[in-house]
């Protein structure tokens, strides 16, 4: 079963609880992991990864923890083998210090997500699995904004040809009477406008009326380029007249202007007729696309931001942190990347519920976007964790300064109504090309650096040149 279709069952019950598969040989470790999670989420346990492998092809599972050390299959073969048949799954790791090679082998290939050392700590474990729950959700959550994106074009397009095929129906019928031309035409729903061949207006719809605010009379031998906005050049109306009169057709969206002074956008169709006596005529029926349009820009932006902040998501950041890294390849600069984490936000939004939380982490946001410059990039992964890609830089100590600000405007106070709160932050700086290539590369460096400062006291940020070992994994 898909994350998408296990995401459609589940949306009928308000947070449905977690599935989690562990596969571990040990039966105590099993038993023990399976006590430890069971208060918040449905487990599931294996004692090999070819019983793993049947309980995936029986049930969705959004978390799957293996142990790297087991019988017939590694840890890490069994989630290279489940990569392709179950890509959406969020893989964790359980390993020994002695497997870490391995391990960091196969988080390199993109085969695990997260590895978790023995032994571990039973609210660490809760954390770094619910964490894992969260990315897969929202994993699905972008793949249906996506698949609402896609179904909204295609039913814009879909009205777009059954609305057209329609009006040339009408179009064709018009040539044979001008009574039932009249009938049709002051009918039909979407504005129609009517010229003679010197493209002085004839007559319009009621519907033309109502659309663009002017009467029959306001337009009545003036062009249709009274409803001219500024949006389209010259070179634009030109090559429209010329399909036109070569083709006797043009179609395409215009961007007009109404009487009221609004600029909006329709699809437009303009057909050559002939009149009665053979003359020519020019028939414009117009679509109005206003509201599809934002409905449109609402989702493709919603597959790109984060609905509370509306700052870019990880989709978004990957390609501006990309962007960066090939700007500054070819003008000889640096790209900074810092990965920040806010210290003391989970026990204010577990006091004080999400409410105040969302409004904590919209003030970061915005405290964020006011700090760094308009080239800047400042994007939430999710929870309180935030990435600041710094564009065109030419020394190091530029990304360290703006660390140093960014933790100045996080000390100051946040404020919810008769409430108030202290926070910190802990940052990660990673620096192109010191520390990497590739924008995945920056990041995983980055976000290291940033659990070494919070390991070292919190409060503070850590270049990733300064590690020597990969750090422990995180206690947030």
């Amino acid at each position: 079963m898909s994350g998408a279709e296990y995401l459609a069952k589940a949306a009928n019950s308000a947070n449905p609880p977690c599935q989690v598969l562990v596969i571990d040989d040990e039966p105590e470790v099993r038993q023990a992991l399976q006590r430890q999670l069971r208060r918040e989420f449905i487990v599931h346990v294996a004692a090999d990864a070819e019983a793993g492998l049947a309980i995936l092809r029986q049930q969705a599972v959004e978390v799957v923890i293996s142990d790297e050390r087991m019988p017939g299959m590694t840890g890490s073969e069994f989630f290279q083998r489940i990569k392709d048949s179950d890509p959406e799954a969020i893989r964790l790791l359980i390993t020994g210090y002695a497997d870490l090679q391995s391990v960091i082998q196969a988080i390199n290939q993109g085969h695990i997500y997260r590895y978790i050392t023995k032994p571990w700590d039973s609210t660490e474990i809760r954390t770094i699995v619910r964490e894992a729950c969260q990315r897969y959700r929202m994993r699905v959550h972008n793949q249906q904004l996506l698949c609402e994106l896609q179904a909204a074009n295609d039913r814009l397009e879909q009205r777009v040809g059954e609305r057209t095929a329609q009006l040339e129906q009408a179009l064709r019928e018009l040539r044979d009477s001008e009574q039932r031309y009249r009938r049709i035409v002051d009918n039909i729903n979407d504005p129609v406008l009517v010229t003679d061949c010197r493209a002085r207006i004839l007559s319009v719809n009621p519907a033309f009326t109502r659309v663009t605010g002017y009467s029959a009379e306001d337009v009545y031998g003036n062009r249709p380029s009274l409803l001219a906005s500024d949006h389209h050049s010259p070179e634009f109306y030109a090559a429209l007249w010329q399909r036109l009169l070569s083709e006797g057709v043009w179609r395409g969206d215009i961007w007009n202007r109404r009487k009221n002074g609004e600029v909006y956008v329709q699809r437009l169709t303009i057909s050559t007729v002939r009149g009665e006596s053979g003359e020519t005529l020019y028939v414009a029926v117009y679509n109005d696309l206003t509201e599809d349009r934002r409905e449109l820009e609402r989702v493709q932006f919603l597959a790109h931001h984060d609905a509370l902040t509306s700052l870019p998501n990880r989709v978004l950041l990957f390609d501006r942190l990309s962007e960066a890294i090939r700007d500054a390849r070819r003008q000889g600069q640096r790209v900074g990347v810092l990965f920040i984490d806010l210290d003391g936000f989970k026990p204010i939004n577990d006091q004080y519920g999400h409410e105040v939380g969302d409004t904590v982490l919209q003030t970061c946001a915005q405290r964020l976007r006011g700090i760094v410059r308009e080239c800047d990039t400042v994007a939430r992964l999710g929870g309180d964790e935030f990435v600041v890609v710094l564009r065109q830089i030419e020394q190091a100590e530029h990304a360290g300064l703006l660390a140093d600000k960014i933790l100045h405007g996080l000390r100051m106070p946040f404020t919810h109504g008769e409430h108030s709160f202290a926070l910190t932050g802990s940052i990660g700086v990673a620096l192109w090309p010191e520390d990497g290539n590739e924008a995945a590369t920056l990041l995983k460096k980055a976000d290291s650096a940033m659990y070494a400062a919070k390991q070292g006291g919190r409060a503070a940020w850590l270049f990733a040149s300064t590690l020597s070992v990969a750090p422990p994994p995180d206690t947030r």
